[in-house]
């Protein structure tokens, strides 16, 4: 299908999911790998090293909210640098994290209970951390960043995610992979959202 003719259906047009810019992500990873203030309590410590361990897992391995928040200590194998994932269906899969992710999730494990099965534990029913948690934080977060809060969000960090990865010339079988897709169809969205970009950028020169 030419791609041309895919962006000039209005209908689809619409479907076309907005994803944060690599600028916008380098802000992002900026403002949670900041350097800690010097009267840092306990508390202000963990908050920082939780939020900065989630952010960069969601970014880095394109993982959905639900996987995210599922995720037990277990599932994670350092030395590989990859993370077990149970996906939609009971699937599972394996993603892959960078050595910045690992050393987050090293610092951010030190940190957790040695009962603790999950690696975003909590007081709540469930024993992990809630979407509603994760949102939270991801709002305060585009807040303070001057971002729409509608613009970051934990899908909206794995369209980044898939994004990024297909515009450094990722296969996009590939991506189907990390992302969990069980339809090539449904990845190769990402492929018009970079059509929709380029098309726009060559009508603004």
């Amino acid at each position: 299908e030419n791609p041309i003719e895919f962006l000039d259906k209005p209908q689809i047009k619409r479907k076309l999911p907005s994803v944060l810019t690599e600028t916008e992500i380098e802000a992002l990873l900026k403002y949670v790998r900041r350097s800690p203030k010097k009267d840092e309590s306990l508390s202000k410590k963990s908050k920082r090293i939780k939020i900065k361990c989630l952010i960069e897992v969601l970014y880095s391995t394109g993982v959905r909210i639900s996987e995210l928040v599922n995720l037990k200590l277990n599932d994670i194998d350092s030395k590989k640098r990859m993370l077990r994932i149970l996906g939609k269906g009971q699937k599972e899969r394996n993603v892959y994290f960078t050595s910045k992710v690992a050393k987050s999730l090293d610092e951010w494990i030190d940190l957790i209970s040695d009962s603790s099965i999950f690696l975003f534990p909590s007081h709540s029913v469930l024993g992990h951390i809630t979407r509603d948690s994760v949102n939270k934080i991801l709002a305060d977060i585009a807040s303070d960043l001057g971002l729409d809060r509608k613009k970051l969000s934990p899908h909206k960090l794995r369209h980044a995610f898939a994004t990024h990865l297909l515009q450094k010339g990722a296969d996009i079988r590939v991506i189907q992979e990390l992302l969990g897709h069980s339809n090539i169809s449904t990845t190769e969205i990402y492929t018009h959202i970079l059509d929709s970009e380029t098309l726009k950028s060559v009508n603004e020169n």
